[in-house]
C-alpha cells in the first residue's frame, strides 16, 4: 500500500507541474497578444495620421471649389436676372461729366387720385416716382396702401 501513496504524490506533483507550465504558456501568449495588439494600434494610428489629413484636406478643397463654382453660377446666371428688376444705381459725377444727363428715374411724378392710390392723396410720405419702370409709392408702403385709410398717412 505504500506504493499507491507514492504514485498519488507523484501524480499530484506532475499535475501541479503541468498546471504551472500551462499558466506560463498562457501568460506568454497573453504577453505576445498584448504586444501584437499594441503594434497593430500603433500602425493604424500612423496610417491614420499619414492618410486621413490629406484626404480631409482634399475634401475641403473640393468643398471650396464647389462653393466657388456655385458663386460664379449665381453671379453669372441668376443674379443678373434678379438685378434686371432693380433700378440702376444713381449716376456718378463722372457719368454726368462724360455723358451729359443720365435718366435714373422718370422726372414726372405720378399723382394719386380717387381711382389710383386714394389713401395717398395729400400724404407727405407719398413719393410717386418710377424707377426702371416700377412705381415707388412711398417708403413705408412701396406698392401703396390697399384701401383709403392708410395707418401711416400724414398731412403734407
Amino acid at each position: 500500500m505504500d506504493n499507491w501513496e507514492e504514485q498519488l504524490i507523484n501524480w499530484l506533483n506532475q499535475t501541479e507541474n503541468n498546471f504551472n507550465n500551462f499558466c506560463d504558456e498562457i501568460t506568454q501568449e497573453l504577453e505576445k497578444t498584448a504586444t501584437n495588439t499594441e503594434l497593430f494600434i500603433d500602425n493604424i494610428t500612423k496610417e491614420i495620421e499619414q492618410n486621413i489629413p490629406p484626404q480631409i484636406e482634399e475634401f475641403l478643397l473640393q468643398i471650396d471649389d464647389f462653393f466657388e463654382q456655385s458663386m460664379i453660377f449665381l453671379s453669372e446666371e441668376i443674379l443678373s436676372h434678379i438685378l434686371e428688376d432693380f433700378p440702376p444705381s444713381p449716376p456718378s459725377e463722372d457719368d454726368l461729366e462724360n455723358h451729359g444727363s443720365i435718366i435714373w428715374f422718370d422726372e414726372e411724378k405720378v399723382n394719386p387720385d380717387h381711382n389710383f392710390h386714394p389713401a395717398c392723396m395729400g400724404c407727405k410720405n407719398y413719393h410717386g416716382r418710377r424707377y426702371n419702370g416700377n412705381l415707388l409709392v412711398c417708403g413705408i408702403h412701396p406698392y401703396g396702401w390697399r384701401d383709403e385709410n392708410c395707418p401711416d398717412w400724414q398731412e403734407d
